[in-house]
């Protein structure tokens, strides 16, 4: 897998997906490589990688890598602008294609009475890609834990995630977020979608300027829907960045400043919060029990328990605790009350003496009692919540 420098100049992987490529004609004025077919059924894959001091080479040998799936992982250095494509008329084709953009992707699709075209494509850098999927056909499966964040709408057809009693659905172009951090199920129509592409430490550093501690994962609250001036807002910013991202002229100051306008309204269209998980709780086998603590982020300011935690996530409120006691070393439930804690010092930071009290934000989060909740507050953050009021 390739890596390429973080703005800490830290060294991150890059996504698979960066090894497929999308293209039409070169932004920069030259014409685009002629495709290299890759498997069968027709289908074309092309790659094209453009770095402001790196050129093609004239003996072929850029080609001759594109050519090579393998190869497009192996680079060690990341250009400053990719765009690619894959395309074709096979379905079986397609669906071995669209499994291998992240290892571990199960993808099954059942062709429908009309002809079957599909193709995908993508333009952007190592921070944000911009991406389209035309797939004419019904298709569903299961994702793995992304590796970005990804926000996308659709031109045609419809979806939903997490395929069962917690189904998500989505359609028409109302931006909507896939669930982060975990595998999930997916089914989908016959459709036209496009997709951006967030890589996750480039976001999780940008959200540090938000809630000024060390980049960590977010946990969004992808389940609901943003509302018709946050997807105006997204999508102004999203129109703002993308010629920049398209450009290969674009310097690597506005190539950042555009990933950033992107970045910085994601933030803005859906609820999240930031989650110090532990390392082990971030390893794979742990997902149901990171999905019972995001349920408990995302519903903090509803009547809920633990218990309704577990059961969200399919699992045992005893494997729950378990869990939670082992590698965060706390209860569930005083995971839940430092959640709403954090809340209502937010809430408080925010406020003004003037028209807002600290009994009234401390009910909001259901503490009753003032002089338990002063104490447990002075003893999380080091000073009264009256203090935090006055700022």
């Amino acid at each position: 897998m390739s890596t390429a420098p973080a703005p800490d100049a830290r060294s991150r992987a890059a996504s698979p997906l960066h090894a497929l490529a999308a293209l039409g004609a070169r932004t920069d004025g030259a014409p685009a490589p002629r495709p290299r077919g890759i498997g069968h059924g027709g289908g074309g894959a092309t790659v094209d990688s453009i770095a402001p001091e790196a050129l093609t080479p004239d003996d072929g040998s850029a080609l001759a890598r594109a050519a090579d799936p393998a190869s497009w992982a192996a680079e060690t250095a990341a250009p400053a602008l990719r765009r690619g494509s894959m395309s074709g008329t096979d379905i079986d084709e397609a669906v071995d294609r669209y499994a291998a953009l992240y290892p571990g992707t199960e993808f099954h699709a059942e062709e429908g009475p009309g002809d079957f075209a599909y193709r995908y494509s993508f333009v952007g850098d190592d921070n944000v890609t911009l991406r389209s999927s035309s797939f004419p056909a019904r298709h569903w499966g299961r994702m793995p834990a992304l590796p970005d964040y990804v926000v996308a709408w659709w031109r045609e057809g419809s979806g939903a995630v997490d395929v069962g009693s917690h189904e998500v659905r989505s359609s028409g172009s109302r931006p909507f977020l896939l669930p982060s951090g975990r595998s999930f199920s997916f089914r989908c129509e016959p459709g036209v979608q496009n997709l951006v592409h967030i890589d996750g430490g480039f976001l999780e550093e940008t959200a540090a300027e938000v809630h000024d501690g060390r980049p960590r994962p977010l946990v969004f609250d992808h389940a609901k829907a943003p509302g018709v001036e946050q997807s105006s807002l997204w999508r102004r910013a999203v129109g703002e960045a993308s010629p920049v991202l398209q450009d290969a002229e674009s310097s690597p100051l506005l190539r950042m400043q555009a990933g950033l306008l992107v970045a910085r309204a994601t933030l803005q269209l859906f609820p999240w919060h930031d989650v110090p998980f532990s390392a082990e709780m971030r390893a794979p086998r742990m997902s149901s029990v990171r999905t019972a603590i995001e349920y408990l982020h995302h519903h903090a300011d509803r009547p809920i328990t633990p218990a309704d935690a577990a059961r969200a996530a399919g699992i045992s409120t005893r494997v729950l605790q378990l869990a939670v006691r082992r590698y965060e070393d706390t209860t569930p439930s005083a995971l839940l009350r430092g959640i709403r804690l954090d809340r209502v010092r937010a809430e408080l930071r925010d406020a003004s003496p003037a028209t807002t009290t600290v009994r009234a934000v401390a009910e909001q989060w259901g503490f009753g009692h003032l002089g338990r909740f002063a104490a447990s507050y002075a003893d999380r953050f080091g000073e009264l919540p009256s203090a935090t009021l006055r700022g």
